[in-house]
């Protein structure tokens, strides 16, 4: 990976773009509050000004997805007719039943969306975790 030099200040702790990156720190944290379903690979980040290297983040595969959203209580539309995969949710409601107390998870109906339980997201908040940004699913637009 390259850094963007037109984006300065402290690397985040997680990206979720056409990858997952999370740091170290965060990889280490997660399984620390029991989330065993990661596959975790080495990622080299690149100053594109200074060519310093580091290799403190780790490209990350959430293992398994759940359809896990409770449509008939969510606001969505998908683009290509079944809601598989890529649904627009404009409020997200969670079937706890389905989620299985799953701790952390990809959302079936749109993958981009990562749930993570109540249990995670507080021990990351306590572990110092404050870059991180967390939605109620209501809240959820993506």
């Amino acid at each position: 990976f390259v850094l963007d030099p037109s984006e300065p200040g402290p690397l985040k702790e997680m990206y979720n773009l056409d990858m997952l990156l999370m740091s170290e720190r965060l990889v280490s944290a997660l399984r620390r509050a029991g989330v065993d379903n990661l596959q975790v690979f080495r990622a080299v980040i690149v100053d594109s000004e200074t060519a310093d290297r580091r290799d403190d983040y780790r490209v990350v595969n959430v293992v398994g997805r759940v359809a896990a959203a409770d449509l008939a209580k969510s606001t969505w539309s998908v683009p290509l007719g079944r809601p598989v995969a890529d649904v627009d949710f404009e409020s997200l409601a969670v079937n706890e039943r389905l989620a299985n107390s799953l701790l952390l998870f990809r959302l079936a109906e749109c993958l981009s969306a990562i749930i993570v339980h109540e249990r995670v997201r507080r021990a990351l908040l306590d572990d110092g975790f404050d870059m991180l940004s967390f939605l109620d699913p209501k809240d959820y637009v993506g």
